[in-house]
């Protein structure tokens, strides 16, 4: 509880608008991260309440709305989209599905070829840009 009080205090001393406490609902890029115990987020949203006041204090914990559109290739959609962040499979197979008859074909073919992996991740599959395929040999 005391961590929470000393970045809540450094907070309030940098004068923010808003404070956001972010919980990882996509795969994390860092194998260290996990996911906080449920009390542990409460605890850290009420300790930063009392200290910059609850209008101030924002929690990110639900997952973002699928994709309402794709562009171009949907190949290079997936893989323009990918290299953000991850992306849910169920999303990517709707989206793809709006431009093209075999959805399947094209998410399962990026990640035969190793552009593309799949995790798992709070019980869902997602889609990760294999970035390691870009890497000249020996940088990663």
């Amino acid at each position: 509880m005391k961590h929470y009080e000393g970045v809540s205090g450094y907070l309030k001393y940098l004068n923010l608008r808003k404070a956001f406490i972010a919980i990882p609902v996509r795969p994390p890029a860092e194998p260290y991260v996990k996911l906080p115990q449920e009390d542990e987020v409460v605890k850290a949203y009420e300790v930063f309440s009392q200290v910059l006041g609850s209008e101030r204090v924002e929690l990110l914990n639900t997952p973002e709305p699928p994709p309402d559109r794709t562009y171009g290739d949907p190949e290079a959609w997936l893989l323009s989209t990918t290299s953000v962040h991850p992306l849910r499979y169920d999303y990517a197979i709707r989206a793809l599905g709006a431009v093209c008859s075999n959805p399947e074909e094209v998410v399962e073919g990026l990640a035969r070829r190793g552009l593309v992996v799949k995790v798992q991740h709070m019980g869902a599959v997602y889609l990760l840009r294999n970035f390691r395929t870009l890497a000249p040999q020996g940088m990663l």
